[in-house]
């Protein structure tokens, strides 16, 4: 067993770093299928897990197009996850963090 992360970037300063690296505007939904954003976010993640235990760190993580909200049924109204609704509205994205194929890249 190992753990997975999803994560939702803040598009609003990965637009400004892409305009910056040559990327052109996008939709969220095509910008997280960039190689070059998908690497920054793991570089990232990495250097923001610095410190914590090899077990606490995510093996795989995924790119949402958009953060969880209330209004989608994620969020209580005190911002707590409603885990099962996630894990429904987010079904694919949970399934490739756990899929076995993959799992070492």
């Amino acid at each position: 067993a190992y753990t997975g992360a999803l994560i939702a970037p803040d598009f609003e300063s990965l637009a400004a770093w892409a305009a910056a690296n040559g990327i052109e505007s996008m939709a969220p939904e095509q910008i997280i299928e960039r190689k070059e954003v998908q690497k920054l976010m793991d570089g990232e993640v990495k250097r923001s897990l610095d410190g914590f235990a090899i077990y606490e760190r995510p093996r795989r993580t995924a790119l949402l197009p958009r953060a969880l909200t209330e209004e989608d049924g994620e969020l209580t109204p005190t911002l707590k996850t409603k885990m099962r609704v996630v894990q429904v509205n987010w079904k694919d994205q949970i399934a490739y963090l756990f899929d076995e194929k993959g799992a070492g890249d």
